[in-house]
């Protein structure tokens, strides 16, 4: 009995040795989920401390472009900080018009922008936000848009902007005489008139159902200070009149390659001088170098994405709305063009566009399937613009295929690419976009709404850059500040909200 009672207790103490290993293993699983758990916390928790730290770096900057950097900020010199509310941009062109009419290199442009105020400006999402418009409402049935000025803003002689001041600049703008960047840009506007001492009428021809804001980007000249008559206004090409605009800043220096903005009185911003100098090219690396310029805007290309890895004073902006290259379709087809009928002139734009044809467009289109058409582009100066160049056409070239279209890319060197353009000498072109941003007489550009005049497409968009000196804080880059100029973006939307850091003041 003795032997089957301790074998009875052997029997039943099996189960508890068994279940020792067991029991230690889930012990130690316990712990390593808690370890597990413990640092999941603590990397979450550094997570949040760096994206409250990055967001706080990214307050005030832009919404589109993203600045991307050279790897660690080095410490600044201190040549930089030394012109402390004084900043330097670094531009490529002369300055040879002042005024916004005519002005279309890239500092020209800033300098619009600075001193001049239009109807309306576009935000850095292509919104419409209203400067000297302080409203507007578009009645479709009479395809009017009613615009109400805002009364606060004055020029620098105390007088606040009227319509009249808005109703001159666009009789330039629409005047037969005129010949600047912007001609053929505003063909669906037929008139502006002053209704009362607050509003101004912009009337649209009767195809336009959503009038293009962006014809309110212009700006606004005073009335009473430009001697020039809208029958003559080429002659404010070739005068040299100090600009006068109800802008921030207004222009306290200028010659050939430099202009120098003082801001007006009652302004706020820690910027308090500009001076924008034109850089030669082989100069440009090592004043980047030396962090001796605030704000330049570069082609983005391969070497210079390869140079910004060894500038570490700054950071840099890509974006790409500067216009490349155009596709034309003649507006104005000679006897001996195959190219006749607006209907297929439009058929064969929205074909290379990608966009939808109507029944009638089809049909207009069909009746161009058994020409050959002629697909004129520039040779380019060397081997790599003339690859460049022959892809696109031939991608165009395929595209209009696909609808049975036959075209023939052709190359052609620029005086005969010019002189096509200029004479209407062709069916189809590619125009590369031109310094001055001048498009051949009677060019519409293709856009939403679809204009039924449309006789131009941007093809391509060119990738550029705008680099900032890290001693600059909250810097609004806007891709959109010039939407009818070939380079398009810009540093100078709210620099009232620049902030210039101190050697002692690191960007927290």
């Amino acid at each position: 009995m003795k032997q089957s009672s301790d074998l009875e207790k052997q029997i039943s103490q099996q189960p508890e040795a068994s279940a020792r290993p067991a029991v230690l293993f889930a012990r130690w699983q316990h712990i390593l989920y808690g370890v597990i758990l413990t640092a999941l916390i603590v990397l979450l928790t550094v997570l949040a401390l760096e994206v409250g730290r990055w967001q706080q770096e990214q307050a005030g900057r832009t919404t589109g472009p993203a600045p991307t950097t050279s790897g660690a900020a080095a410490a600044l010199p201190d040549s930089a900080y030394a012109r402390q509310d004084r900043l330097l941009v670094g531009v490529n062109d002369r300055f040879e018009q002042l005024n916004p009419l005519y002005a279309s290199g890239d500092g020209e442009l800033d300098l619009v922008s600075l001193v001049f105020e239009a109807l309306v400006r576009l935000d850095a999402d292509a919104n419409p936000i209203g400067q000297l418009a302080e409203s507007w409402q578009f009645d479709a049935d009479q395809h009017l848009l009613r615009v109400n000025l805002r009364t606060d803003h004055t020029f620098r002689d105390g007088r606040v902007v009227l319509p009249e001041d808005v109703v001159y600049t666009y009789a330039c703008l629409l005047s037969p005489a005129y010949d600047g960047p912007l001609k053929s840009r505003l063909g669906s506007l037929v008139q502006v008139s002053a209704f009362d001492d607050q509003t101004v009428h912009f009337q649209f021809s009767d195809q336009v159902t959503d009038p293009d804001l962006r014809l309110l980007t212009v700006g606004v000249l005073k009335a009473d200070y430009y001697p020039f008559q809208p029958e003559r206004i080429f002659e404010l090409r070739d005068s040299n009149l100090h600009p006068e605009g109800s802008g921030a800043f207004s222009v306290s220096e200028t010659s050939a390659n430099h202009v120098v903005l003082a801001l007006r009185p009652g302004y706020a911003g820690q910027v308090k001088t500009i001076e924008i100098r034109q850089v030669a090219s082989e100069a440009k690396l090592r004043l980047l170098q030396e962090a001796e310029l605030d704000i330049v805007r570069n082609l983005w290309d391969a070497r210079m994405q390869q140079r910004a890895l060894a500038l570490p004073f700054y950071s840099f902006f890509p974006y790409e709305t500067s216009v490349d290259q155009y596709l034309l379709v003649n507006p104005q087809p000679q006897s001996g063009s195959l190219i006749q009928r607006p209907s297929q002139r439009l058929a064969v734009l929205l074909t290379a566009a990608g966009r939808p044809l109507s029944r009638l467009q089809q049909a207009a289109l069909a009746e161009l399937e058994s020409l050959e058409l002629h697909l004129h582009y520039f040779s380019g100066v060397d081997p790599n613009v003339l690859y460049t160049n022959r892809e696109q056409a031939e991608q165009i070239a395929a595209t209009l295929a696909l609808a049975g279209l036959q075209v023939l890319p052709k190359a052609a060197d620029w005086p005969e690419l010019a002189e096509r353009a200029a004479n209407h000498d062709y069916d189809l072109l590619l125009l590369p976009a031109t310094a001055n941003s001048r498009l051949p007489d009677q060019a519409v550009i293709l856009g939403d709404p679809v204009q039924p005049d449309s006789s131009a497409w941007v093809v391509a968009y060119r990738p550029d850059v705008l680099i900032v000196c890290n001693r600059l804080s909250q810097v609004t880059i806007n891709p959109y500040k010039h939407p009818f100029a070939a380079s398009s973006g810009s540093w100078t939307d709210r620099i009232e909200n620049i902030r210039i850091l101190q050697p002692e003041e690191p960007e927290t």
